[in-house]
């Protein structure tokens, strides 16, 4: 284990431990909610695994930039059983079990050296993806807060499904599902792994694992805002009520209290910037297409996707993250040959 920095810290203050999933778009909503705990006078450690610290030194032109976001927050780094040196890994079902075995018992070592400081843990709030975090704050007696990272909608179409919305083999893709708080839903509207022909089992075993101690957490906290989703954060308040904290952004694109509040999360590949690029462009002209850093598309699927945006003739700005390990050939290198050429007058695709 090691650690970026060290603070002082005061017996009178709360101590809070932040702990993401080690992706991009987990990561950035929880740094944002670090740096509010850290304003209302708050200590914080924000907890990431030794090989994400290392993505973000590297995506770093200037190393010292990695703490500059993170003012007055601890960081902690815990092992992920992943080698530096080894490329990443080959899928994401092992970088999900390993982070439980290895990650586990490390994230376990790194609770019990902290709550033996003077400054003892009050809080532990983790990603909806680390439901095991839960079994290890429950071992210290610290109470924890789940966070879901995604929209309320989504949150209240995987809890209802984990209850039993679960489509048969043999069941029509036409069925409409009710849930409640959300407009009527075909079967071709839902997530796909949540459907039967879905080959991806472990993604449908992910989601349903962040549910099997939900109900045992202190608080469920989710990223977004009651004006948004009133409806559906009202439609779960009878069964596992969300409190929202979002939407969680820097202050200088939100409330303006701090304009050199710009840095969006923390980044694990090199940023390309493309605001001048997208200041050429005239406003609402840009379609916008990004798929996460976990999602892994076929060689197929990406050049539908090209085949499509190429039809459209509408400028777009395309986010496709580089492979995760040195066996992963899906990526832009998959994009149909002449496609970025083609395009070059209206498209960006950056990683």
């Amino acid at each position: 284990m090691g650690s970026l920095g060290t603070l002082e810290f005061s017996i009178k203050r709360p101590h809070v431990v932040v702990f993401p999933f080690p992706a991009q778009g987990h990561m950035n909503p929880l740094v944002e909610f670090a740096k509010r705990l850290v304003s209302k006078n708050l200590h914080v450690t924000f907890v990431t695994t030794e090989t994400v610290r290392e993505r973000m030194l590297e995506a770093q032109s200037d190393p010292a930039h990695l703490t500059s976001s993170l003012t007055d927050i601890r960081i902690e780094t815990i092992s992920d059983g992943l080698s530096l040196d080894s490329g990443g890994v080959k899928d994401i079902k092992t970088i999900i079990d390993l982070l439980r075995e290895v990650g586990g018992l490390t994230f376990e070592g790194l609770t019990e050296r902290l709550n033996a400081q003077e400054q003892r843990v009050s809080c532990i709030v983790y990603d909806s993806l680390l439901e095991w975090v839960h079994h290890i704050a429950s071992k210290f007696s610290i109470p924890c807060a789940f966070f879901w990272t995604q929209s309320c909608a989504v949150y209240s179409i995987y809890y209802h499904y984990h209850k039993g919305l679960v489509p048969s083999e043999g069941e029509q893709v036409e069925k409409e599902r009710v849930i409640p708080g959300l407009p009527r839903l075909h079967e071709l509207d839902m997530p796909t792994f949540l459907q039967p022909s879905d080959p991806n089992h472990y993604l449908l075993q992910l989601v349903l694992g962040q549910f099997t101690t939900i109900s045992q957490a202190t608080w469920i906290l989710g990223n977004s805002f009651h004006e948004l989703e009133a409806a559906e954060i009202k439609s779960m308040d009878p069964f596992i009520p969300i409190r929202t904290v979002g939407p969680l952004l820097p202050s200088a694109f939100l409330d303006g209290n701090n304009p050199q509040d710009t840095d969006v999360g923390a980044h694990l590949w090199k940023t390309t910037n493309c605001i001048d690029w997208l200041n050429t462009k005239e406003d609402s002209t840009v379609v916008y297409i990004s798929f996460g850093s976990l999602a892994v598309l076929s060689r197929e699927q990406i050049c539908e996707i090209a085949l499509g945006l190429k039809a459209t003739g509408h400028s777009f700005l395309w986010v496709i993250r580089p492979a995760l390990n040195k066996e992963e050939n899906n990526g832009a290198q998959d994009l149909p040959a002449g496609f970025l050429e083609e395009t070059a007058e209206r498209g960006l695709v950056v990683p």
